[in-house]
Parts: C-alpha cells; sequence; structure tokens
C-alpha cells in the first residue's frame, strides 16, 4: 500500500512545516507494507528530506483552501 501525505505550507505557515513531518515520521512512516510519500506545495527552498517540493505561490485565505483541489489534481502522474 502507497500514501501520499499532501502537505500545504506557504508563506509564515512554512514554521509549522517541521513539526508536522516530524509527527508524520512518527505516527505514519514506520517500517512496514505501507510507504508513504510526503509531497510539499511551498514557496519555501528548506524541505524536510525525503519530501517531495512542488513551487506552490502563496495566496491569501480563503483562496488556498478552497483551490487545494486543483493543486493535488496538478500531481496527479506523480501520485
Amino acid at each position: 500500500m502507497n500514501i501520499a501525505l499532501l502537505i500545504i505550507a506557504t508563506n509564515k505557515y512554512h514554521r509549522f512545516l517541521s513539526p508536522l513531518y516530524q509527527s508524520a515520521q512518527k505516527f505514519f512512516f514506520q517500517e512496514g507494507a505501507i510507504k508513504v510519500t510526503p509531497f510539499v506545495f511551498t514557496d519555501h527552498r528548506k524541505i524536510p528530506p525525503g519530501c517531495v517540493g512542488i513551487y506552490q505561490k502563496h495566496a491569501p485565505w480563503p483562496e488556498m483552501t478552497l483551490k487545494r483541489f486543483h493543486m493535488f489534481e496538478g500531481i496527479t502522474s506523480q501520485l
């Protein structure tokens, strides 16, 4: 089984990426039959190792929330 963890971390919300990724490692990335691939949509260059970084320009609320599935649909070939 494969799982894609889709994370949006643009602008000031990038500061939450590291704690979120560490929590995901602890609870989701355990050795076994499940492979987890984190995809990070961000406008920053620094992403945790092991993540797939996808550039995403920041947009004000609520645009990021309303258009998140359009972002996700843009990477269906990678999923």
